[in-house]
């Protein structure tokens, strides 16, 4: 009889370090899709929580390493708050995963433009000399030839007014033909 009680022990033994045995950790959960971070963003940008939408793009973009839509929408929503350096460095994140992106060249390019009028209309009262100038009239005539324009700001004449409703329908239409109409 001292066997089955001897063995009764050993299996309660073992069944009870069973118990205190540690447990392998559960596995994390699979971090949510691109699609459901940019619809989770954009719902945090229609509650003005733009710093929360770029932190959950921000994720998405860590956690999804070969797209481009967090960045883009990032870049975008950089862009639409007027903070190109941000929207730049966001949009070439995105080209970095996709180099062919439209989306991503224009902001890109957009986005610096804006910031060369910035700095252009802040020096426009001082007088450029030096390296400075230089380098400013060679980058003049690399846009003439992007832009296929002679004259970068052409001398602004003022159309007579017309009263007519036509008149206005054509100068509103002649406003549209030209997407660089506001750098001017």
């Amino acid at each position: 009889m001292k066997y089955p009680t001897l063995l009764t022990c050993l299996v309660a033994v073992a069944l009870a370090g069973c118990d205190i045995m540690p447990k392998a950790p559960a596995a994390p959960p699979p971090p949510p899709t691109v699609q459901a971070s940019l619809d989770e963003a954009e719902s945090l940008v229609r509650t003005n929580q733009r710093d929360k939408a770029l932190g959950v793009l921000r994720q998405a973009a860590t956690n999804h390493p070969t797209k481009a839509e967090p960045l883009l929408r990032g870049a975008q929503m950089h862009y639409d708050r007027n903070e190109y350096g941000e929207a730049i460095t966001w949009a070439r994140k995105a080209l970095e995963r996709e180099p062919a992106n439209v989306l991503a060249h224009s902001i890109v390019t957009v986005s610096g433009l804006r910031v060369v009028t910035k700095s252009l209309n802040d020096l426009a009262d001082r007088n450029l000399t030096g390296e400075a100038r230089d380098e400013a009239e060679g980058l003049a005539k690399l846009l003439r030839t992007a832009l296929h324009e002679e004259d970068l700001v052409p001398v602004k004449t003022r159309p007579a007014r017309s009263t007519t409703a036509q008149g206005r329908k054509s100068s509103k239409k002649a406003a549209a033909d030209d997407p660089f109409g506001a750098l001017k």
